[in-house]
């Protein structure tokens, strides 16, 4: 079943390449303005999509359709199974610009369909909308407000292990504020309310109740944000920029089991403080960086929690090595909550790649990450992924682009119950109406 799985990506491959050789030689790469960005950012200007316009709205409605093989589609140790899905992805976007104001709603989905895994089969939706106020003014107002119903992604490790069907988080959340800028340096103040509901699943393998939605919370957050120019000849996208994110938020934990009486877990209710600052840089047309640095923790209501502190890591270098070769190095750090660890799961991520524009019309990419996921509240010991993965990218037209992937993931545990390794083969088609 691999094999013939390899041989028809790799025939997908072939075609990809010999449609692209035959394009019309006039086509090939004459912007010298493309130069100035990373391979992964360039899109010819003959093969740029064109929007829509309707009485002053702006829209972008596009499909994506996927196939996949997954060879371990649970993420399990023992008795891995292996599914094709087809995965379809709809989406709307509409821009709305008057006078200094800027309107957008996007609506989105991602739906899953497994050949034989049926418990597999989600549907993600997606709703926002946002923009600013006096966007080009020296007091500038923006909003954000988004609904998505997330699913826990079998990959990523779990407390309660492998439940019938993956879990599912309900998310909801509001920011709003203002951005004051004084020439170069501008102050801003963000307000962020976020809400997060956790759906009840049953543990496949004792066929019991998994109760999550003790983890249900509500978010209250604030941030001091203050951001530096440097001289530059384009004000609209200037050369180097410092940042700095001061924040405090509060979670509050609904704990709905608590109310039914059968609540037996800590209290989560927590203060997070904490601040993130770094620069963002391009240099020549040849880097392209933002590097920043920060603290956070997390302290607890409940003193029988441990507080929980890192050291918070953002980095995402682009390297123009030639014309036509991006070199990218990524890294980060934090704490990420849902997981059903009530303290959290520290993770690390560092990653190595590189993008190649191999003709005006075709792109390749590879690129290999290791992700470290320290456990607080948990016997489990550190956990890493070792995941490689390589991609091709073809622009049909303005509208339509194809693409071919392969990705491998290497989980390694000392508890042999938590390793796995899975083989991942897509290909796919985008089409932008």
């Amino acid at each position: 079943m691999v094999f013939r799985t390899r041989n028809y990506v790799l025939a997908a491959v072939v075609i990809l390449m010999v449609s692209s050789g035959i394009s019309n030689a006039q086509n090939a790469y004459n912007n010298s303005a493309l130069l100035n960005f990373p391979v992964n950012q360039r899109i010819p200007f003959d093969l740029r999509p064109k929007q829509l316009e309707f009485r002053g709205f702006l829209y972008e409605p596009k499909i994506t359709v996927d196939t996949l093989y997954d060879s371990n589609a649970l993420a399990q140790s023992d008795n891995p199974q292996s599914d094709f899905i087809l995965q379809i992805s709809p989406s709307l976007m509409i821009d709305k610009h008057f006078e200094d104001h800027i309107l957008k709603f996007g609506a989105t989905a991602q739906i899953n369909r497994y050949a034989e895994l049926h418990d597999e089969n989600t549907t993600q939706p997606e709703v926002f909308f946002k923009g600013a106020l006096n966007n080009s003014g020296p007091l500038k107002l923006p909003f954000d407000f988004n609904y998505t119903k997330e699913v826990r992604q079998r990959r990523i490790p779990q407390k309660n292990g492998l439940t019938i069907q993956p879990g599912k988080i309900d998310i909801f959340n509001a920011e709003t504020g203002f951005i004051r800028s004084f020439n170069r340096l501008s102050l801003g103040l963000m307000g962020l309310y976020e809400s997060k509901q956790y759906t009840n699943e049953i543990l496949a393998r004792t066929n019991t109740k998994a109760v999550n939605d003790d983890l249900d919370r509500a978010e209250y957050r604030g941030t001091l944000k203050i951001k530096y120019e440097f001289p530059s000849e384009n004000r609209t996208q200037p050369h180097h920029v410092l940042y700095t994110d001061i924040f405090r938020a509060r979670q509050n934990y609904k704990r709905l089991a608590f109310t039914e009486g059968d609540y037996t877990g800590e209290n989560g209710d927590r203060d997070i403080t904490g601040f993130l600052s770094g620069i963002e840089t391009r240099y020549k047309g040849l880097v392209f960086a933002n590097i920043g640095a920060g603290y956070e923790k997390h302290s607890f209501d409940d003193k029988n929690l441990e507080d929980v502190d890192i050291f918070n890591l953002k980095a995402s270098i682009d390297y123009n090595i030639l014309s036509k070769l991006t070199l990218n190095l990524t890294t980060s750090s934090g704490i990420s909550q849902d997981n059903g660890f009530l303290q959290g799961v520290k993770v690390f991520s560092a990653g190595f790649g590189g993008d190649y524009e191999l003709q005006h019309d075709l792109y390749a990419s590879a690129n290999i990450r290791n992700i470290q996921y320290k456990f607080i509240d948990s016997t489990r010991n550190q956990e890493d992924d070792i995941i490689g993965e390589l991609e091709l990218k073809k622009l049909n037209s303005e509208n339509l682009t194809s693409k071919a992937s392969v990705v491998y993931q290497d989980r390694r545990a000392d508890d042999p119950q938590f390793a796995f390794d899975r083989m991942t083969f897509m290909l796919g088609l985008a089409y932008q109406f």
